[in-house]
């Protein structure tokens, strides 16, 4: 009796550990993992293919695991074996995640901030900031793009609907201003708009109306115009955005 005692539990100890091992391999991050090359690198917009399993950028795909929708932790590789992506996946879609260049630097990192806002950080291969965009639910409520020099390329506030601008302003490229527009009136939806030539001297600037039947800024009122020096070339004067006369100096 005491054989077959040791011999059962010997038995349900290697089925224990069996279940264990295979269990290890169902939950481990690289245990659904893909191989990549660089390809996967859009010259343009970086490693976007994992933008289709996020439902916060409008995704509604969904990534398997053995048959079934991915949940816990996800890793992909290149094929040189350096790490490609690393995901936490619920139901089959990326809730948070780090992608990767080949040479190991942070290419964009995606996490939730609360229940509601979420946060997007890109970056250049030699690790300068790309993008930094805040969410609420799906729509960008703040979106700042910078140049390859870091120098900050334009800043973009909403509101929390995403609808609308609350204040969006451009640099050229040595940092000064390009182009100005902030909110004066949220009823109205009115904004005082500057726009500057790059020696920093203002090219015009005047009033704009946010039309929500048109999804249109439009240029309303008295707008004046400027020469390069500094000089005021004209005033102008516009209904509903067209212009309906000028004045030259």
């Amino acid at each position: 009796m005491r054989l077959i005692a040791i011999l059962i539990l010997t038995f349900l100890a290697s089925d224990v550990l069996a279940q264990g091992k295979l269990l290890e391999k169902f939950t481990s991050p690289s245990a659904n993992a893909k191989k990549y090359d660089v390809s996967v690198i859009d010259s343009t917009y970086g490693i976007i293919m994992y933008d289709n399993l996020n439902a916060v950028l409008g995704g509604d795909s969904v990534r398997n695991c053995n048959g079934y929708a991915c949940n816990g932790w996800v890793e992909d590789f290149y094929t040189t074996g350096q790490l490609l992506h690393k995901g936490y996946y619920q139901q089959g879609q990326v809730k948070t995640y780090r992608n990767y260049y080949p040479n190991n630097q942070l290419e964009r990192a995606f996490k939730a901030i609360d229940d509601y806002k979420s946060s997007l950080k890109v970056y250049y291969q030699d690790g300068k900031p790309k993008s930094d965009v805040v969410y609420d639910g799906q729509s960008p409520i703040m979106w700042t793009d910078y140049y390859p020099n870091g120098q900050v390329e334009f800043v973009e506030v909403f509101n929390r609907d995403g609808e609308y601008y609350m204040s969006k302003k451009s640099y050229f490229e040595d940092g000064k201003p390009e182009t100005e527009m902030e909110m004066v009136s949220s009823k109205k939806k009115l904004y005082i708009s500057k726009e500057f030539f790059p020696n920093g001297n203002i090219k015009e600037e005047g009033q704009v109306a946010y039309n929500p039947e048109m999804l249109d800024y439009q240029k309303i009122g008295s707008w004046k115009t400027y020469r390069e020096d500094g000089k005021q070339k004209s005033e102008q004067l516009y209904v509903n955005g067209k212009l309906d006369s000028e004045k030259e100096f």
